[in-house]
Parts: structure tokens; C-alpha cells; sequence
């Protein structure tokens, strides 16, 4: 709107004129009073009236000047009255009056139209064409201020505070509005303290007092006067606005922070924190710092763990900060896990080399070995850091966890590396390689294991006992092959080592080296050593005592000296602690040699009557039958032969027990019984020797009974036996080939063998010649060849050849992974076994056929029948123990499985163990106990172990446990330990660990979005309050004064241009914040 001032001066002007305009021009249509009415209507703000009148002086013959300033005041009054062609109206004016004396105030108004159309940078194009020293004081005021916001308003700052500069120390109405601005971009282009002097000035202003103080406050804080803020802004904090408290609640905890008065800080930075819905991470971290400053821990933790965004400089410490909070919580998985984080990233290399330390030292203080950390962080550490003063004590550090390790098959690779060791290195190295050599031999790798054994020998001078003992388990690992003459090299070796006399293991040595002779068949070598073990056990009730005099009577009867073996069996048998069967039978049948019948009599009948379930109760049988006949106690021997006819049809003692029957009968002429028992064992196989003896006793019956025709009429329907030229042929053929076999000639034996079964299919030997054969072709490892020959005995009725043939049939079908076949000729041994071991590889051998053809009920049925068999190995009772729990397991007989794998888990360094202590987890995570499942794992961790798979895969458990309980944290980091320290590459455990870690990060990308959108959202809905909320409505009637209306202008641009911004959260974001249009 159009100044009065500025008006009344033109108007007066022209109407001073109108009496020579009226004398000169005789014909002007309007006259003076005319004139003055327009003047009057424009004085009174009835800018139509007046416009119309202006329009008609315009377009009437009046003079040129007079025409000139009515076509000025037209345009003047449609700028008024807000028309649509004002703008119009001026620029015509300018166009058609260039020479008019108006010009320049035209181009003011020009201006002015224009600002107050907000087309700012048109009103700069008219504004800058004023001559501003032709201007009345308060245009002037009035042109500074316009020009200077209209420069701020197109980011002009350079010029726009020029122009506040030059009004805002006057007394002109603009002054505080310009101080305003001027303050506002000396503040933005951070010159606070000019800012500052404005902005204290209008403290006590109406129109500015509510928002000033948030520059202050915000001045005083960039500035960093923090005193200042303390003391200013908590007077501003409870009249603000529900917006802008928590960024004040901010600055004042802030300020309390980085004076380091932490308590008083953390209620403002709580508050910021409840009441602001987004706000950055360095907030959260001067938040938990705080909390970690006054020792409230557990709160610095939760606070730390929500900044963890970013792979950065922050995050590096944020790490370091939350290990040392864990800590002194006593969390120390917790706080390894993020020392170990922060030693990762290099932004500060001082909190890289203390996590570097306290990651190294605390997997030590923990045992925490299941990759062997410990010794890889304490070896990163020293390699990085020379020049440490804690190099020393992390070098004493790195030589006790060789010492201390269970892992050490990596222990002994990374000192593999080491290429000078010193002493204290090479010491841990022998220590290291015996114990993995243990594992290994646990694992039942024997071979390895020796070789291990032979490392940790190469430094046998430094702990003499794993130099002594290394012998010793060498001896037992050649042993366990077979290799009988290197064991008694080693276990030699073991007695001849400085210390061994004081070991347990030594008198086992002499025990183990009596086998080692025994089974080399140098029965005289084994009694010394037997004898000494003897000598020298001290446990008149152990099991090995036992055992060793039952091999002392062994080596006595392979020697014939049956007197002196006598006395070690019956010694075995009262002791009763191992084979007290076997013992009692031996000594029977010593005593039979030395023909003291009835003692043999009393020591048979002991055994069966206090074993009757023994393998041996068969044998005794038949044995005492033999005596009773020897002892011509008839009716007692034929009781004990059909003993054995009516109970163990299946022995091989049956055919025998017939022949001795019919031997009895005939003796005692009972001839009928005789020739019934001769015919049923032809009978029943005509094809074996037994029969060709039945014939020649059938023959000597008939002979007793003059009734030689009869035996001649059976002979001729049975010619194939009686035939002496075929039966010679047959025993010659044969003869030759087992000749052959008996010297070892395999190659000449296989063919003279199959020769005599293509020639004689069903002979008196075929079934000898079938086993034979199968043995040469297994001796020459033609496994499928021997194979076909053992099915082909072991198909035959009980004989003496079924149970080596199903023995080796059966083992050959599990090698070649035949498992349904093999399980079926393992059951089938089971039942005609009479040697102990062989009962015992049958209940064996079902297990493991059954259990990998997944048959997991009989698995489970054979499992627990071989726990019940004697002399089972631990190895035997772990694996058995193994696969029930595991065949419970697969049949989710989850609770039965559980108490299994408990016994197995109760040491990890075998691979059953170790996979057991998984089970157990897993099981208690299916059943949704994660708390116990976490503590199995951590126990896992504890107990250590070579088997680095289950471990793994116990980790990858706990990570999913972690995820189920929302701590993504620790999940992440355990898994990161896994994919960087887990040195398997050819199994699944990295695989799936990333594919959980990348689970994991794509769920926090989601969240991190959600967030985004968030805070976008606020930023928005924050935007379009702030618009609705303005001090002032642009929509002013048109009827208030023109000073009103400036003004209005004036403070409506203040708060569209100034407006505190809610959402600065840091140091560098500033309060006010400068809206574009």
C-alpha cells in the first residue's frame, strides 16, 4: 500500500497546478474541483471512486503532465485495490512516461507491488533502480528492509544483510525485524557473536520474544558455553513448546555432558531420548555413556547396543565401551565377544590395541579355545604390537595358552609356524603333540596318532612323563594294528624311560607286552612277561590279574605242560572276575590230559552249573560225556550226548556226540540203537566225513551181527559213499589241494581247490574246500571271491567252519556296505558263536548294520544287547551308548535319547562325545529350554575339544537361540566368529553361518527402513504443524491499516524464514532453519 506521506506530497503538487492548467487549456473537460474529489476519494482509501476518476483526466485532452500523473494515481489506486492488472497499469505508466518527474517513485512502488506479491525477485529488478537518496527517511527504512528481504528470501545473504545492516540500529518501525534477519544470517553463516548481540536485543520485542531465546540458548552451545547453557536454558525449558523441549532437553544434557557433570546430565538426555521419536546415534551414545560414566552399567549397555549401526569410528567405540560394561557385569563371553568387535576396525588405533589386549586376555581367563582364539589373538597382538609395553606379559600369556589349549591341533600348526622356539615354546609343543596324539588315538586313528607321538618326541627332554608315556601309547597304538613287534619296540622303550617305574601305566606294560608275545605265538617270551606282571600287581582282585593267569595256564598248555597250567586256571576261576568260565574248561581239560578223569569231571560240571548261559556250557557238555565214557560210566555219557542232541542241535559237537553214541551202543550191544544213530548222521548230510565214519561203523555193526547182507543192500543205495575208487579219488584230490593250503601256496591251493569242487560238487570235503578257498582269496584281498565261498559255508548247517565263515562273510557284506545282508549273517553269527570276541563283533556288527541301513529299532535293540556283553572296550560301551541315543534321536524318542547322550557327552575329546554334547543342546532348544540348551553349549566351551564340527555347529545352535531370545548382538557376533576363525572349508558350517549372519543383517536393513520411514514421517507431519501453526495468517483483510499490514507482512515472514526447527539433535545441526519458498 501507497504512504501517505508520499501521496499527499504528489497530490499537493498537482492540485497547485490546476489554476494555469485551467487558464491555458480553455477546453480541459474536468475542472479543479473534479480533480480535487479524486484527490479527496483517494484520501479516504476509496481507491475505485478515485481510480475511476483518475482514468477519465487520463483519457481526456488534459495536458500531457496532467494526463501523465493521473495515469500514475490510476495505477496507484489498482495496486490498492489488489488488481489484476496493476502490475500492468505501472509498467504502462513507465512505458508512456519515461520523462515523468513520478518515474523513480514509480519504480519504489514498482518494487513494493512486487514484494508484496512475493515475486521477491522482480521486486529486486524494480527496487534496484530506486535512487534510495531521493527517498524520504521512512521510505528509505522501508526500501532497506524490503530490498534485504527480499535478497534473503532468494539466499542472497551477502546482500541481504547489507541491506538489515543499514535499518537495524534506526528508529524506524523496520528496525527489529531487520535486526531480526541480520542476526538470523550472521547466525547461520556462524558468526554467533554478532548473531548474539542482535538477537539479545529483542528479548523483551513482542513480536520476537518467543522465539530468540532458542537462538540463544542454541548460540551459547555452538559457541560451546556450555556454563552459559546450563544456566540460560533450563529457564526456557518448561515455557517451550511440546516440539521443542526435547531438542532444548538435548542441549542442556549435552552441555552437562561435555562439562562432565554426567549425573546431571542424564535426566535431560533421558528425556530428549522418551521424548523424541528419532534421534541419531551420537545421542544414544552420549546417553549410554553418561549412564556408563556414573556406573550404571546394564543401562549403558542397552544404550550402547542401540548404536551399533555402522562399521565405523563410533561403532569402534562403542565396542570397546560395551566390552568394558559387560565386564564389571561379569559377562565375560559378552564383553570378549565385543573387545573382539572393536579390534576389528582401525579408526583409533589406541582402542584397537587395548581390545586387541583385553579380547586376548579374557579368551584366555575364559578357556575360551574352541578355534584356538586365545592363541591367535595373543599371536596378532605381539606380531602387531612389538614395541607394547605389554608385549612381555602377552608373550607369557601366549606360551601358557599352548600350554593350556585342548585345541591343539591348531596349537601345534601355529607353532608349526614359529620358526625360532625358544625353550618355554618347545615345551608347550611337546605337551601340545602328545595330548593331540591322545585325541587321535581316542578317535581310534592310530596310525596318526603315532605320528603325532613322534613329535612330541622330537623335544623329550623337557617333561620326562610325556616322553615316557609317548612310548607307551605308541606301543598300544602299534598294538591296535597288529603290528605286535613295533609295539614291544615301544613298550621297551616306555620301562627303559627316566620315570616310568612311578606311572600306573608301568606294570600294565608288562601285561600288554605279554600279549604282544602271545599273539606272535611266542608263548615262552609271553610267560616271562605274564609272570612279571603278576609279580608285580599289588590288586589281589583285579580283573587283569585274572586275565593274566588264565594266559600264564594259555602259554603252560600250548607248552603240554598241563601240571603247571592247572594252578593259574583254577587261580582265574576263584577269582571269577574275568573268562571264569573259560578258565574252568581249560583247567577240565588239562586235567583230562593228565588223566585225572574226575577231576576233569568235577571242573565241567562246576562250569555248568555256575555258567549256564556260557558258550562254553556245549563243550563242557560234550567233554564230560567223553570222560563218563572214558571213565566207562555209560549211562552218564549217553546222557550228556543226547544232552547235546536235545539242547545245541546246532553244534558242532552234534555229529561228533552221534558217532560216540553209536561207538557206546555198539560196544554195549545195543546194536538197533547203533545203526538208528549211524543212519541219521548219513542221513543228514552224506557229504561230509562223519558220514563216511557212520558207514564204517554201520559196516563193524552189521559185521557184529552176522548180518553182513543187509549192511550190503544200504551199501548199494548209497554207493557214492561206499565206492572206495570215487571216495579215494575224492580224499586224494582233496588231500592235495589242503596240502597246498596248509603250506601257505594260495595261488596253486585256489586252483587245486576249485579243481576238487568241480570234480566233486557235494564231496566228503566240499564244505573244507569251500572255506579254504574263500580263505586264500581273502588272503590275497579278492574280497568278492572270498565272499561268495564264506556265504556258501555259512548257508551249510552248523559246522566247524560257520562261525569263522559268517565272521568273514558278514564283515566283508559291512565293508562292501551290503549292511541289510550283512546285519542278517551278523544275527546268524551271533547264534552259533562259541568264541566270546565273536559274540560279541556279532551284537556289534548288528548295531552298526542296522543302524546305517536306518534300521533304527533293531539298531537299538542290538545296542543294548552289546552293553551287556562281556568284555566290551570303553570304545565299545561309548559307540554302542552312541547309537542307541542316536537311533532314540531319529525315532524322536527325544527323552529316552537324552539321558544316553548325557553319559557319552561326559568328555568331548571323541568324535561321539563331542557330537553327543550337540545332541544335548539341541534336544533341550527342541524342547524350548534355551536357557539350559545356552548352558550345555557354554559347558561345551568349557570341557574343549578337537572335534571342531560339533563345536561349530553348537555355535551356529547358539546363535539361533540368541536370535530366538531378539539378541541379535550376540548373534551376529557369534557367528562372525565362526566364519572368521572356523578353518574347515569343505563342510557346510560357513555356509550356514553366513546364511544366518545375512538373515540377520537383511532383518536390521528392514528395521533401519522402518525407522527411515519413520522419521521421515515425523519430519513431514512436524513440516505441515508448523505451516498450520504460523503466528501470523497471510489472509489479512484488506481493510486494516497500512502500518497493520506491513507489520503482519514483516512477522509472517519471520516465522516462514526463521522458524526453530524441532528435529536438530546435534552439535551441527542448526535451530533455525530457513524454509525455501
Amino acid at each position: 500500500m501507497i504512504k501517505k506521506t508520499c501521496t499527499s506530497l504528489y497530490l499537493a503538487v498537482f492540485l497547485l497546478l490546476l489554476p494555469f492548467i485551467s487558464s491555458a487549456q480553455k477546453t480541459l473537460i474536468y475542472d479543479v474541483h473534479e480533480i480535487k474529489a479524486a484527490y479527496d476519494l483517494f484520501e479516504k482509501q476509496k481507491y475505485g471512486s478515485a481510480q475511476k476518476i483518475f482514468q477519465d483526466i487520463r483519457n481526456s485532452d488534459a495536458p500531457a503532465n496532467v494526463k501523465s500523473d493521473a495515469e500514475y494515481f490510476a495505477a496507484i489506486c489498482a495496486v490498492e485495490l489488489f488488481n489484476a492488472d496493476a502490475e500492468y497499469l505501472l509498467t504502462k505508466f513507465l512505458e508512456n512516461n519515461p520523462e515523468s518527474d513520478k518515474v523513480k517513485i514509480a519504480y519504489f512502488q514498482m518494487g513494493r507491488f512486487m514484494y508484496r506479491e512475493k515475486k521477491y525477485k522482480h521486486a529486486i529488478t524494480w527496487l534496484e533502480k530506486v535512487d534510495k537518496y531521493e527517498l524520504k527517511k521512512n521510505d528509505l527504512a522501508e526500501y532497506y528492509f524490503k530490498t534485504g528481504y527480499a535478497y534473503f528470501v532468494l539466499n542472497d545473504f551477502e546482500k541481504a544483510v547489507k541491506s538489515f545492516y543499514e535499518i537495524k540500529d534506526s528508529e524506524s518501525e523496520y528496525a527489529d525485524a531487520a535486526t531480526y534477519y541480520y542476526s538470523h544470517i550472521n547466525y547461520t553463516n556462524q558468526n554467533y557473536e554478532t548473531a548474539l548481540i542482535g538477537f539479545t536485543k529483542l528479548t523483551k520485542n513482542e513480536q520476537f520474544a518467543a522465539v530468540v531465546p532458542y537462538y540463544v540458548c542454541q548460540i551459547y552451545y555452538l559457541q560451546e558455553k556450555y556454563d552459559k547453557v546450563i544456566e540460560f536454558a533450563p529457564t526456557i525449558l518448561d515455557s517451550a513448546t511440546t516440539k521443542r523441549k526435547p531438542e532444548i532437553a538435548r542441549i542442556i544434557g549435552e552441555a552437562y555432558y561435555r562439562t562432565r557433570k554426567y549425573n546431571e546430565a542424564i535426566p535431560y538426555l533421558q528425556m530428549y531420548n522418551e521424548k523424541n521419536d528419532v534421534y541419531k546415534r551420537e545421542d544414544c551414545y552420549q546417553l549410554a555413556y553418561a549412564y556408563y560414566k556414573v556406573g550404571d552399567l546394564t543401562k549403558a549397555a542397552k544404550y550402547f547396543e542401540e548404536v551399533l549401526d555402522y562399521k565405523d569410528k563410533l561403532s569402534q567405540n562403542v565396542f570397546y565401551h560395551l566390552g568394558d560394561c559387560y565386564l564389571k557385569l561379569g559377562e565375560k563371553q559378552k564383553a570378549r565377544m565385543a573387545f573382539a568387535t572393536a579390534a576389528k576396525y582401525s579408526f583409533d588405533e589406541i582402542i584397537k590395541e587395548d581390545a586387541h589386549y583385553n579380547n586376548a586376555k579374557l579368551t584366555y581367563e575364559l578357556s575360551f579355545y574352541p578355534f584356538n582364539e586365545g592363541i591367535k589373538a595373543f599371536k596378532e597382538y605381539v606380531d602387531l604390537y612389538p614395541q607394547s609395553p605389554r608385549l612381555q606379559e602377552s608373550y607369557q600369556y601366549l606360551v601358557k595358552a599352548y600350554m593350556n589349549t585342548k585345541n591343539y591341533k591348531d596349537a601345534l600348526s601355529s607353532m608349526d609356524l614359529i620358526s625360532d622356539k625358544k625353550d618355554d615354546i618347545k615345551e608347550a609343543y611337546q605337551r601340545a603333540a602328545f595330548f593331540r596324539a591322545m585325541e587321535l588315538f581316542k578317535n581310534l586313528d592310530f596310525k596318526t596318532a603315532i605320528e603325532s607321538f613322534n613329535k612330541s618326541l622330537q623335544y623329550n627332554f623337557y617333561n620326562k612323563e610325556f616322553t615316557a608315556l609317548s612310548y607307551y601309547w605308541k606301543g598300544e597304538g602299534f598294538y591296535r594294528q597288529n603290528n605286535y613287534d613295533s609295539s614291544i619296540v615301544n613298550y621297551k622303550k616306555f620301562l627303559e624311560s627316566y620315570g616310568a617305574f612311578q606311572l600306573t601305566e608301568f606294570q600294565t606294560a608288562y601285561y600288554n607286552l605279554g600279549y604282544c608275545y602271545f599273539n606272535l605265538k611266542d608263548y615262552k617270551e609271553s610267560l616271562s612277561w605274564f609272570r612279571k606282571f603278576e609279580k608285580e600287581c599289588k590288586d589281589t582282585q583285579s580283573k587283569y590279574l585274572a586275565d593274566a593267569s588264565i594266559r600264564i595256564g594259555d602259554c603252560y598248555f600250548s607248552d603240554r605242560k598241563y601240571t603247571d597250567a592247572v594252578p593259574y586256571y583254577d587261580k582265574a576261576a576263584t577269582l571269577n572276575l574275568m573268562d571264569a568260565d573259560y578258565a574252568l574248561y581249560q583247567k577240565g581239560l588239562s586235567l583230562g590230559l593228565l588223566k585225572k578223569h574226575d577231576e576233569k569231571i568235577s571242573s565241567m560240571q562246576k562250569l555248568i552249573a555256575d555258567f549256564p548261559k556260557s558258550a562254553y556250557v556245549d563243550d563242557a557238555t560234550f567233554e564230560l560225556a567223553r570222560s563218563y565214557s572214558i571213565t566207562e560210566q555209560k549211562d552218564l555219557a549217553i546222557k550228556n550226548y543226547q544232552k547235546i542232541l536235545s539242547d545245541y542241535q546246532s553244534s558242532g559237537y552234534a555229529k561228533k556226540s552221534l558217532l560216540d553214541l553209536g561207538q557206546i551202543y555198539r560196544n554195549n550191544d545195543e546194536y538197533d540203537d547203533a545203526i538208528k544213530v549211524y543212519k541219521q548222521i548219513i542221513a543228514e548230510d552224506k557229504n561230509t566225513q562223519e558220514a563216511v565214519s557212520a558207514m564204517i561203523g554201520l559196516k563193524n555193526v552189521y559185521m557184529d551181527k552176522n548180518d553182513i547182507n543187509t549192511y550190503f543192500e544200504f551199501a548199494k543205495e548209497h554207493s557214492d559213499i561206499t565206492d572206495v575208487r570215487q571216495t579215494e579219488k575224492d580224499s586224494l584230490m582233496y588231500g592235495v589241494a589242503e596240502r597246498l593250503y596248509l603250506d601257505g601256496n594260495c595261488p596253486k591251493a585256489k586252483e587245486s581247490l576249485r579243481s576238487y569242487l568241480a570234480e566233486f560238487p557235494n564231496g566228503m570235503f566240499s564244505l573244507n574246500a569251500h572255506y579254504y578257498k574263500a580263505e586264500c582269496h581273502y588272503k590275497d584281498s579278492e574280497n568278492e571271491d572270498a565272499l561268495i565261498g564264506y556265504s556258501v559255508v555259512a548257508s551249510k548247517p552248523k559246522n566247524i567252519f560257520s562261525e569263522p565263515a559268517l565272521l568273514k562273510a558278514s564283515t566283508l557284506n559291512f565293508e562292501l556296505k551290503n549292511y541289510e545282508e550283512a546285519y542278517k549273517q551278523f544275527a546268524a553269527l551271533e547264534k552259533v558263536a562259541d568264541v566270546k570276541n565273536n559274540m560279541l563283533i556279532s551284537r556289534q556288527g548288528q548295531m552298526r548294520a542296522a543302524y546305517l541301513s536306518n534300521n533304527f529299532a533293531a539298531a537299538s535293540e542290538a545296542a543294548s544287547r552289546l552293553m551287556s556283553t562281556d568284555k566290551l572296550s570303553g570304545e565299545g560301551i561309548r559307540e554302542a551308548q552312541f547309537i542307541l541315543a542316536q537311533s532314540l534321536f531319529v525315532q524322536n524318542r527325544l527323552d529316552e535319547a537324552l539321558p544316553r547322550y548325557k553319559i557319552i557327552a561326559k568328555e568331548t575329546k571323541s568324535s561321539e562325545g563331542a557330537e553327543s554334547k550337540y545332541k544335548i543342546a539341541l534336544i533341550h532348544y527342541i524342547q524350548g529350554a534355551d536357557s539350559i540348551a545356552q548352558g550345555v553349549i557354554y559347558d561345551f566351551v568349557e570341557m574343549n575339544t578337537s572335534h571342531q564340527y560339533w563345536l561349530a555347529k553348537s555355535f551356529i545352535l547358539l546363535s539361533d537361540i540368541l536370535i530366538r531370545q531378539k539378541d541379535d548382538f550376540q548373534a551376529k557376533q557369534t557367528l562372525q566368529s565362526i566364519i572368521e576363525n572356523y578353518s574347515i572349508t569343505t563342510d557346510e558350517i560357513i555356509s550356514d553361518a553366513n546364511e544366518r549372519l545375512v538373515k540377520i543383517i537383511e532383518r536390521e536393513k528392514e528395521m533401519q527402513k522402518a525407522k527411515d520411514t519413520l522419521k521421515l514421517q515425523e519430519q513431514l507431519n512436524f513440516n505441515n504443524e508448523e505451516k498450520l501453526n504460523q503466528l501470523f495468517n497471510e489472509d489479512q483483510k484488506l481493510e486494516n491499516d497500512t502500518l497493520k499490514n506491513e507489520k503482519n507482512e514483516i512477522l509472517e515472514g519471520i516465522e516462514e524464514r526463521g522458524s526453530v526447527n524441532e528435529n536438530s539433535n546435534n552439535k551441527d545441526f542448526l535451530f533455525i532453519e530457513k524454509e525455501e519458498e
